[in-house]
């Protein structure tokens, strides 16, 4: 698998532009993969790492790996993110991903080497019921970032405003999503006796894919419903993970669309949310949960996995095989799928041990591996169960 050169971690100074992605400290393991112990489900305790302050579209690729040319080789162009109309289409993208938006609608989020893309569409919405979008328009954004905004309403008379800012930097892999929300103050009553006040209304982010398992580090309940530092879809060759700026979103889940946000707006309220939707590079965990790391700016490390028989011969992995990543306790806390016959991804700095799982069924080989951050490691699986 061949990854692009990555990007050095870069701050842009602007307040507008920095967000607190907070990284929660959730080690209900003892061990160097605490700080994304939720990746296994497990319950936080009641201390937290502070936020940190980060800009999701340069978090990024804190790790230069697999450059192109080797060493001496002539340096790469420096990356662009662009925002343009493409007929009566607007397409925000970059080297790493592409956005398109259709009458103002975000219905693809593609990742640009695989041109895979299983995202349905991402909007906001009032009550549940998608806004109407009057304009999109794109523009360039401070830093080297591209945006695209939409303006709209919902279908109340009067009606609600909503405007969303869809932010994509330079070499990134993560969309900043802002929606700014207005509810018209309700009109006074023509009655004697005051009308009864207007229920609020719920603002909310909803996203629906296509051929994705959804996926969330909590338990839901009978409802659907989690809360959890991100909720996550995992396609076959594409996945995405949707947060909010603070590391810590509620989502509703039916079926393969999730609702997250649900902020109550009343008559004469003004309301702010921001979201960060991350498109991984293949179609697994350890794709997004590399992603979560890099836009909380935690460097991470490449993993290349050899699965080979006991004669050393490789292995064809079908196409639902994965290398599982394996916690202390034994537990599943990644995975790296299958990518053109190879698995490779990269992962957060600490120890695990590999498992080979084939239709559902885990091998009962081993291979122990410590990955550091900045670094390659490969490792040689080698199959018992055929």
């Amino acid at each position: 698998m061949t990854h692009a050169p990555a990007r050095a971690a870069r701050r842009i100074d602007s307040p507008r532009a920095r967000l607190a992605l907070a990284v929660a400290s959730l080690s209900c393991m003892a061990s160097p993969l605490a700080p994304l112990s939720w990746i296994a489900g497990c319950a936080p305790p009641a201390d937290v790492t502070p936020p940190i302050r980060v800009v999701p579209g340069a978090a990024a690729r804190a790790l230069w790996i697999g450059a192109r040319g080797g060493p001496g080789a002539p340096a790469p162009p420096p990356p662009v993110a662009i925002a343009r109309a493409d007929g009566a289409d607007v397409v925000l993208e970059n080297e790493e991903v592409a956005f398109r938006f259709v009458r103002g609608r975000l219905v693809a989020a593609v990742d640009a080497r695989r041109h895979a893309d299983a995202l349905a569409y991402l909007a906001p919405a009032i009550d549940g019921l998608e806004i109407a979008v009057d304009d999109a328009k794109p523009a360039a954004a401070a830093g080297g970032a591209a945006t695209v905004v939409t303006t709209g309403r919902d279908a109340r008379d009067p009606p609600t405003t909503v405007s969303a800012r869809y932010t994509l930097h330079a070499g990134d892999r993560a969309l900043l999503v802002e929606i700014d929300a207005a509810r018209p103050a309700a009109p006074p009553s023509p009655e004697a006796r005051p009308a009864a006040p207007p229920s609020p209304e719920a603002l909310a982010l909803i996203a629906a894919f296509d051929d994705a398992r959804i996926v969330a580090p909590a338990p839901r309940d009978a409802g659907g419903a989690a809360r959890a530092p991100f909720v996550g879809a995992i396609a076959r060759r594409v996945s995405y993970a949707l947060t909010t700026t603070e590391g810590d979103v509620g989502a509703a889940v039916s079926g393969r669309t999730i609702r997250v946000g649900e902020a109550a707006l009343a008559p004469g309220d003004h309301a702010r949310q921001a979201y960060v939707l991350v498109v991984g590079e293949r179609g697994d965990s350890s794709s997004i949960v590399a992603e979560l790391a890099k836009a909380a700016g935690e460097a991470v490390g490449a993993i290349a996995v050899d699965v080979v028989d006991a004669r050393g011969q490789p292995v064809a992995p079908g196409d639902a095989d994965r290398v599982a990543l394996l916690g202390p306790s034994g537990d599943e806390v990644l995975a790296i799928a299958e990518d053109r016959g190879a698995f490779a991804g990269e992962a957060p700095a600490g120890a695990y041990d590999l498992a080979y799982v084939r239709a559902g069924a885990r091998d009962a080989a081993r291979a122990h591996i410590v990955v550091a951050a900045g670094a390659r490691v490969r490792a040689r699986l080698v199959v018992v169960d055929r």
